[in-house]
């Protein structure tokens, strides 16, 4: 999850826009744009927000994690999170390279 985010900025970079919310989905997911739209127009796209639900099997919670979405989970992040994961990302990528 953390490389598809730093691609997307990567790619944000490039294109030079100011984009403020990222929305990973999977295969089978259905976002409902207006609906997000006018969700997300309530928060402050410049402090952390994490949007998005943990897996529906108990199980798989108890295993992972009850704190982020894994397995079929969709999820919104804004700007800022997504930020601090690519850098996040990119020191990973140096300190492995220097290994």
């Amino acid at each position: 999850m953390v490389h598809a985010v730093k691609q997307v900025m990567l790619r944000n970079n490039e294109i030079e826009e100011d984009l403020w919310w990222f929305m990973f989905g999977d295969d089978d997911t259905v976002f409902f744009v207006n609906n997000i739209g006018r969700t997300s127009a309530k928060y402050d796209h410049s402090k952390w927000l994490y949007i998005g639900s943990n897996s529906e099997s108990y199980e798989q919670n108890v295993k992972y994690s009850f704190e982020m979405a894994f397995g079929d989970g969709s999820f919104i992040i804004n700007s800022s999170v997504a930020r601090s994961l690519a850098r996040f990302w990119t020191r990973v990528g140096e300190r492995d390279e220097n290994n």
